[in-house]
């Protein structure tokens, strides 16, 4: 219905294509034929991952014009490269004098309290990812020729299967973790996307329990390789759209046995891979120790040799043709050499590497995190504790005299508390030209200063900010509540900008899958009963999937996060209560005075929503026994049938005894004997 059936080959056979699709038995090839056109490539047209033909002349000329290009990147990104280098130092606890005060165990100081901030607010940041279930949320893009209620299936294909696949396929939660951390410490994730077809003989035993089977396994799957910051190459680097960039690639450093695998899936000649695997560089077989992981890397170099091979995604001229062109290239640096240059073999066209970046900076492909933040604090704090002492030190003295031609001339540019002078005659070298009072005034006088501070300004220092390692400013309590009133903005600022960037690496992760797995993928998927975890296959879409769907990355709220579904429905508990309280008092009135008959019927409502409202807040409490002990009205059995007609008719005959006790007291008060009485209730004497 709706649809359109063009020739796919161009020549009239578009029976003959039907039906051989028909043949297929393949209803979903069919129902996409039928959806919208086939196209197929033309004959001309070059297809994705075709290899460049290019002289050796031009590989040298492009290898020269890449490597200076690196050299460039290298040097603009170095500056950034070593900021990040004593953020990842301070936060793995190696202490650095830098960033530190001139206090006891200052440098210690400043480590913890950067890991501390870098945790709270990677474990913040996961949480809000990790507690959304669907995390991923795909919504069709409706377009001619593209029924809604297939657009609709689709997607929700797509949603279900992309939810799976992310948690099992690719281990999400493992990867998204420390990616959290990066981002967090550094402010900027690179993850690289890339579908391996593998496969694997397993055994097994058989029922018999004696006999071993063997299958191969098809272990073909989309990786999320997170990159590391450094060996990223964003060209250049204040695009913000990496896949507008110029350059994207990265550098990945390979053992012998990697590196040969990685050639043969490459594809790199034979005679190329085994001049890298002769070429010696001695810069990059140095003794290299990483104190953050206690791992000599020096070691590694000299007993095996390491290969460092270079890819770069280009999106520019290639040499002195007149277009430019997507291409990739495998470039190894240290020779200068290319071992394969290719077009693009994507079929969208992109490069693989997607950033996550949490507070984006002007002009930059890179953000900053809070590790940017405190260290920059640490630098302040480091500034003006010194700054301060230097200040209060004129109170214990101001000059030093150093007797000329001595050793302690030589050996001494500032005296400092604790410093070694190698002096044969200290009495005469160095002689202190006191000013002020004792060194152990400092600590007074710098108390003194503080207390100052305190009694012109009546606020006290954590309230003004020196208590804190980001707020500085010293500013009033009025002050202080703004900023924290603002940082919820700001976080909510950083949560879009991470969403965005997370959007497009799912989105990139559909269109790999959609490439490498036409005929379909297996995944399990487990339903509403978690207990029981199903073997699916999902085959997925054909056509441009950036133009069919909307992908969105969910916010833990009360329709995707199990945790704030239940502090809703506590919220939601609490105004039921105080509405329910009140709706009693006015509906009780109005119906007492309007219908009376109804009061009963209305406090059954009132009751059953209450009930089922307290079972649904216990069972997402996880209590599983406490639904069934809340009280409920009991249906009548026969036993109380009778009491209740007993009663019944115990209420009439005490109306009709009341009735004629009103009829004998009004005819004695007009016949004029006795005194007038009030009736009494039935069951007590009348007077």
């Amino acid at each position: 219905e709706g649809a359109r059936v063009v020739d796919p080959l161009g020549g009239g056979g578009v029976g003959a294509s039907v039906l051989g699709m028909i043949g297929a038995q393949d209803p979903l090839i069919l129902q996409e034929a039928l959806r919208q056109p086939t196209e197929f490539p033309s004959p001309r047209r070059d297809n994705p991952g075709d290899a460049i033909s290019l002289t050796d002349e031009e590989e040298a000329r492009l290898a020269g014009e890449l490597c200076s290009l690196l050299q460039s990147h290298d040097q603009m990104m170095q500056g950034r490269w070593d900021v990040e280098e004593m953020i990842r130092d301070a936060y793995a606890l190696k202490p650095s004098r830098q960033t530190a005060g001139v206090q006891q165990g200052a440098e210690n100081l400043s480590s913890e309290l950067l890991m501390t901030l870098v945790d709270q607010s990677a474990a913040r940041l996961a949480t809000m990812f990790l507690d959304a279930s669907p995390m991923i949320q795909v919504k069709p893009i409706v377009k001619q020729g593209m029924a809604g209620d297939l657009a609709a299936e689709l997607s929700s294909g797509w949603e279900a299967f992309m939810n799976a696949y992310f948690e099992r396929g690719t281990r999400s939660r493992s990867w998204i973790k420390r990616s959290m951390v990066r981002l967090a410490m550094v402010g900027t994730s690179a993850q690289r996307l890339e579908w391996r077809d593998d496969s694997l003989e397993v055994f097994y035993y058989a029922e018999d329990g004696k006999r071993k089977n063997a299958r191969s396994r098809d272990r073909g799957r989309l990786h999320i390789d997170l990159i590391f910051n450094r060996d990223m190459v964003v060209w250049p680097p204040s695009c913000f759209d990496w896949q507008e960039c110029e350059v994207a690639g990265h550098r990945c450093t390979h053992s012998l046995s990697a590196w040969r695998i990685l050639a043969r899936r490459l594809g790199v000649p034979a005679k190329k891979a085994e001049m890298v695997e002769r070429f010696e560089d001695a810069s990059r077989r140095g003794q290299a120790t990483d104190a953050r992981t206690m791992i000599d890397r020096g070691q590694m170099a000299l007993t095996e040799k390491q290969y460092t091979i270079t890819e770069l995604w280009c999106a520019r001229l290639l040499l002195d043709r007149p277009e430019p062109m997507r291409y990739r290239v495998i470039l190894h640096e240290d020779s200068k050499t290319i071992l394969r240059i290719e077009k693009n073999p994507l079929h969208s066209q992109k490069h693989p590497y997607y950033p996550i970046r949490s507070k984006v900076t002007d002009e930059s492909s890179w953000a900053n995190g809070v590790g940017h933040e405190a260290l920059q604090a640490q630098y302040l704090d480091s500034a003006l504790l010194n700054l301060q002492v230097d200040g209060l030190m004129a109170t214990a003295y101001s000059l030093v005299g150093i007797k000329t031609n001595s050793t302690a001339e030589v050996m001494v540019q500032r005296p400092s508390p604790g410093q070694v002078i190698p002096t044969e005659n200290p009495r005469e070298d160095i002689v202190p030209i006191e000013l002020g009072g004792e060194p152990s005034g400092i600590a007074e006088a710098q108390a003194a200063a503080e207390y100052r501070a305190r009694r012109g300004t009546g606020i006290p220092a954590l309230a003004s900010g020196q208590g804190d390692p980001v707020m500085r400013s010293g500013a009033g309590t009025g002050a202080v509540l703004a900023l924290l009133q603002e940082a919820g903005r700001k976080l909510k600022f950083i949560d879009d900008t991470i969403r965005d960037d997370w959007e497009a690496l799912v989105l990139g992760a559909m269109e790999h899958i959609a490439q490498y797995a036409p005929e379909g993928v297996y995944y399990a998927y487990a339903g509403d009963n978690a207990e029981v975890v199903s073997l699916m296959r999902f085959i997925p879409s054909r056509g441009n999937l950036e133009e069919m769907f909307h992908v969105k990355v969910a916010a833990p709220n009360a329709d995707t996060s199990y945790e704030a579904l239940r502090q809703a429905y506590l919220m939601i508990w609490q105004f039921a209560m105080n509405h329910l309280q009140m709706a009693m008092q006015l509906g009780g009135s109005i119906l007492q005075m309007e219908n009376p008959a109804g009061i009963v019927a209305f406090q059954r409502q009132v009751f059953d929503f209450s009930t089922s409202l307290a079972e649904k807040v216990i069972r997402l409490h996880n209590l599983v026994d406490l639904p069934e002990k809340l009280p409920r009205i009991p249906p009548a059995t026969p036993q109380d049938m009778v009491i209740n007609q007993l009663q019944g008719e115990l209420q009439q005959v005490h109306v009709t005894l009341q009735q004629q006790a009103e009829q004998i007291a009004q005819f004695q008060a007009q016949a004029g004997v006795g005194e007038r009485t009030v009736p009494q209730p039935f069951g007590e004497e009348v007077a």
